[in-house]
């Protein structure tokens, strides 16, 4: 089962844990922002679970920003880069097939995902899909320095989907999510797969803010 990794730090009725452990936390966190990670708030030990999907193990990474993300979208297009197979038979027109259903949060403007984007938006960030890999913990630095260096699986039981934002070979923003087998691009599972993995890929805000970020414009 994925877990979800969380702080509870900063937040006004946030969930109620012993001392000794707050104070353990709190230096923990000190030190991953000392590595420039922001991760989410609120401790939770398991996986959220919506429709289906189990969404797990998101964090953000400086500089993600609501504007880093406008920015990405402006050209009207995202380019998207999709390893791994997502069902059984898959082929190759199918990675371009499951771009074209891949949505964007509510909040940032209007852009359509592609495999094939414009040299614009090719310049820009990047959202890589990795299906099916088999590492167990997550790759999002490794999908964003060399994606094809990733060992993946056949589709099996269960379908795995990990994604990364990717701002040329660092990483952004990182988030896994897993649901039962797909059967192909059509399959109402993948909308709802990719449609709450990215959501909490690129939410409007980092769930815990990035301490360059003390006026909130992050």
């Amino acid at each position: 089962m994925l877990g979800v990794f969380h702080l509870a730090l900063g937040r006004k009725n946030a969930h109620i844990v012993p001392k000794e452990h707050r104070d353990t936390m709190t230096r923990f966190a000190k030190t991953l922002y000392a590595w420039g990670v922001a991760v989410t708030a609120g401790v939770v030990l398991a996986a959220c679970a919506t429709g289906g999907v189990r969404i797990g193990n998101v964090y953000h990474v400086a500089p993600y920003s609501q504007n880093l993300v406008q920015y990405t979208a402006a050209p009207g297009e995202v380019a998207v880069d999709i390893h791994g197979e997502a069902f059984i038979d898959q082929l190759p027109k199918d990675a371009e097939e499951i771009a074209r259903r891949l949505r964007l949060p509510a909040w940032v403007q209007a852009a359509r995902f592609t495999t094939r984007p414009s040299e614009v938006a090719r310049g820009r960030q990047r959202l890589v899909l990795a299906f099916n890999a088999t590492a167990q913990g997550p790759i999002g630095y490794g999908l964003c320095l060399d994606p094809g260096a990733v060992e993946y699986a056949a589709p099996g039981r269960r379908t795995k989907l990990e994604a990364a934002f990717c701002s040329g070979d660092r990483l952004v923003a990182n988030a896994v999510a897993e649901t039962a087998p797909l059967s192909g691009p059509d399959d109402p599972l993948l909308t709802a797969l990719t449609a709450q993995l990215i959501a909490n890929l690129l939410p409007l805000r980092a769930y815990q803010p990035n301490p360059a970020c003390s006026d909130g414009s992050c």
